[in-house]
């Protein structure tokens, strides 16, 4: 007599994953690293102000016009044009840099002579004391944190104001009919709304570099640039 059982088929068991006590430990303490660096650069990322105003509460900027400028930015292609914070494409200026640097150069020419078309030679050509007294000036200006995170309001004084519009203005030439000089392509942004937000997130960029973090003597991007015209100096210098 033949035993049938003998043609079923045998159930396989199932198959179990046995990984190494010390590959689930590394991928534990990976995720946990990545996951506490994550949280820590959410915390600490410079706040992007609900409206940046002039002391006359004029609102000035916007979160909206912030935001929109950045991803109208990238749209076109921004991190193959120059650079924010230091990273990006070397072909053109590093935006956050040059903003920054455009900005406290009018600022400087507000102080000085109350007229914001104010250069690097204009500058210079200062006497010594009178030069180091208005970097001064322009330094505290810039490195005073004045957003107020209860209400989400950045207050701008009355010479970064009126500097930031002179930088406005050379933006919209520069933004519309680019610089051979410095790679930047002719009509690379398309309407003055775009480039009035793009410039807008330019200058949150260079604020966020020079305005100094909540009890900590140095800013959002610990002091980069450098620029000893704002207060920008590295770490170990101050």
């Amino acid at each position: 007599m033949i035993d049938s059982t003998l043609d079923m088929p045998i159930p396989s068991q199932p198959r179990r994953l046995n990984l190494p006590a010390w590959l689930v430990l590394i991928c534990i303490i990976t995720f946990t690293v990545l996951i506490g660096a994550g949280a820590a650069i959410w915390k600490n990322a410079p706040p992007i102000p609900v409206t940046v105003s002039s002391p006359q509460q004029e609102i000035i900027l916007t979160q909206a016009d912030i935001q929109h400028g950045q991803e109208t930015y990238l749209g076109r292609g921004g991190q193959h044009i120059g650079s924010i914070w230091g990273h990006g494409s070397y072909l053109a200026p590093d935006w956050t840099a040059d903003v920054l640097h455009r900005w406290g150069l009018a600022t400087a020419g507000v102080l000085a002579q109350n007229n914001p078309q104010f250069s690097e030679a204009d500058l210079q050509a200062l006497p010594a004391t009178e030069r180091a007294s208005l970097q001064a000036q322009v330094s505290e200006q810039f490195k005073t944190n004045r957003y107020d995170p209860q209400t989400g309001e950045l207050v701008l004084t009355a010479a970064q104001n009126q500097g930031l519009q002179q930088v406005f203005q050379d933006y919209k030439q520069l933004l519309a009919h680019g610089s051979r000089i410095h790679s930047i392509p002719d009509g690379w942004f398309q309407n003055d709304q775009q480039i009035h937000d793009v410039t807008a997130f330019f200058t949150w960029t260079s604020w966020a570099a020079a305005a100094n973090r909540t009890n900590a003597p140095f800013s959002y991007t610990a002091n980069w640039p450098h620029d000893e015209l704002i207060g920008n100096q590295p770490q170990g210098s101050l």
